[in-house]
């Protein structure tokens, strides 16, 4: 089969296309491997936690695990009892996602400094209501990496580019 000029120049720039949004889609990650750990090895472990101005969370403890390759956080809070999140992190920025609530700051040295952003629908004033307030927290126990440290919390084959460490790894 030969194409003519017309044709190979639209394979080539559907082609090119294709490449562009490939890469730009997040499919080759910026970030190493021993970059994620040190993030994760920042966050792991357990935290204890007072809150002010926010009536979804009071005071407790939470703990940051490695599941499945994923950072998950486990509350224990005073008023609401346990609580499942997902924990995000990226450098010194973390954030906690609840429920309705999200918890979002920065990591200094063992200590967790956040907003918290609370929202629902309010049916008295028909309009969304949103609720803002204050998140402090202290790492009290590190913790470790429940997949073996040489695997960085990534499946073995292609780290880099594994299901844990891509950006496709929360879809």
């Amino acid at each position: 089969m030969v194409l003519s000029t017309r044709s190979f120049r639209i394979l080539a720039v559907g082609l090119t296309t294709f490449a562009l949004l490939f890469f730009a889609s997040g499919c080759t990650s910026s970030r190493t491997a021993q970059e994620v750990a040190k993030n994760r090895e920042a966050v792991l472990g357990t935290w204890e936690y007072r809150t002010d101005n926010i009536s979804s969370l009071d005071r407790g403890t939470f703990q940051v695990i490695v599941e499945d390759g994923q950072l998950r956080g486990r509350f224990r809070d005073k008023w609401r009892g346990n609580l499942e999140a997902q924990v995000n992190i990226h450098g010194t920025h973390m954030e906690l996602a609840l429920d309705r609530v999200r918890i979002s700051g920065r990591l200094e040295e063992n200590r967790f400094r956040a907003s918290v952003r609370s929202g629902f629908w309010d049916v008295s004033t028909n309009g969304n209501r949103r609720s803002k307030g204050y998140f402090v927290a202290q790492r009290v126990q590190n913790g470790a990496v429940l997949d073996d440290v040489n695997n960085f919390g990534c499946p073995s084959l292609l780290r880099e580019e594994s299901y844990a460490c891509s950006p496709f790894g929360s879809e």
